[in-house]
């Protein structure tokens, strides 16, 4: 449970359920020391046709939020154990469940199991500060096509922005040189020097040991030193040398930064010697 708790509100239905689970055990366990014959699931179906009286399978289902195959299953053994009776219509979808007499008197037994759960638990709640059924409310109302729709749309922008730490390949020459070439001319010059280990990286770089990394990210359009944009969309490119990133339009989004980190994650990691540059796209 510690590990599911660490996953934050992305597991917030696996901690819910887990929870549930635990309630319902405390409820069972009740039960079975006050020798009522009664199962915590069954309370929603049985409380509900006690207090409104016989309902179909359908209006069952939609008062305690449960799907109809669900309640359908569960109303199929409670019948066939006597706890539930089938009263009204011939018609399969008309007829109705109604309490058995033996249903009736298990949950005249239980009314003081459950009078003593609900003030220990009202007791509990309110030392903690906490106001469960207001809070229930409130999560209830979270999910939705709402959120889904709220959901759907952060997704989409993440994957817009998403980046990849990739190595180099030969077809990513021409952006390597382009790429550190805008950037140098932007705050320095290209020297000679400069220029030979740009147009050569695999003898330059990559035949001493070094390592080239670039960053991808797609959807975008990387300006080349002109400033003017790649006539069809392309992966958006950057660039790092010595910390320092090529590509306009990646730098602010730390295009720079995920190159180097990638670098240091494979450095630690023994993949590369010690010294290594990188690079992004």
């Amino acid at each position: 449970m510690e590990y599911v708790a660490g996953l934050g509100l992305v597991a917030m239905g696996s901690r819910l359920r887990a929870l549930s689970d635990r309630f319902y055990d405390l409820a069972d366990e009740l039960y079975r020391a006050e020798g009522s014959p009664l199962q915590s699931r069954w309370l929603a179906v049985f409380r509900l046709l006690h207090d409104r009286g016989p309902r179909t399978i359908g209006e069952i289902a939609e008062a305690i939020g449960q799907t109809h195959s669900a309640v359908s299953q569960q109303a199929k053994k409670l019948t066939a154990d006597g706890w539930l009776e089938v009263v009204g219509s011939h018609d399969r979808r008309q007829r109705r469940l109604a309490l058995s007499p033996k249903a009736e008197a298990a949950l005249r037994e239980a009314r003081p199991i459950w009078r003593a759960l609900q003030e220990e638990l009202t007791a509990r709640s309110a030392a903690c500060g906490i106001d469960v059924l207001a809070t229930l409310d409130l999560l209830s109302g979270l999910p939705g096509a709402e959120i889904t729709d709220a959901v759907l749309r952060r997704t989409r922008e993440l994957r817009a922005d998403a980046v990849e730490v990739v190595p180099y390949s030969p077809e990513l020459k021409a952006d390597f040189y382009r790429l550190n070439a805008d950037w140098l001319e932007r705050y320095f010059h290209i020297e000679e020097v400069d220029h030979r280990v740009l147009s050569d990286p695999e003898g330059s770089i990559l035949a001493g040991g070094g390592r080239i990394f670039f960053v991808a990210r797609a959807g975008l359009q990387c300006a080349d030193a002109e400033g003017a944009s790649e006539p069809e969309p392309r992966p958006g490119l950057a660039a790092q040398r010595d910390g320092g990133a090529a590509c306009r339009v990646d730098r602010a989004r730390g295009a720079g930064t995920s190159a180097g980190a990638g670098a240091r994650s494979r450095l630690r990691a023994g993949a590369l010697p010690a010294g290594t540059g990188s690079a992004g796209v």
